[in-house]
């Protein structure tokens, strides 16, 4: 799986997930119009609260497959239309 991570957080996340096969992406200091535009091409998204995750960016990813919150809370992610599109 293509993982894109949109937030800073400790390194042993995507080293684990690397281990295990997946590929990814760190997108830290970048603006939000730039995730806009490649998360497309990603099937997981691992965030923390800099970003909010909408019904509309959902709907621009037909590939998104999974969605990871770092930290407590989902509040900044439309988890509803999220479940409703079967991204996990």
């Amino acid at each position: 799986m293509r993982i894109l991570f949109a937030d800073s957080n400790h390194s042993v996340l995507h080293e684990t997930l690397i281990a295990a096969g997946h590929s990814c992406d760190l997108f830290w200091d970048r603006p939000g119009d730039e995730l806009i535009k490649i998360l497309p091409l990603y099937e997981g998204l691992v965030i923390r609260s800099k970003f909010t995750i909408t019904s509309q960016i959902i709907d621009s990813c037909p590939a998104l497959k999974c969605i990871g919150r770092v930290g407590a809370g989902m509040e900044n992610i439309d988890v509803a239309h999220a479940v409703s599109k079967g991204i996990r």
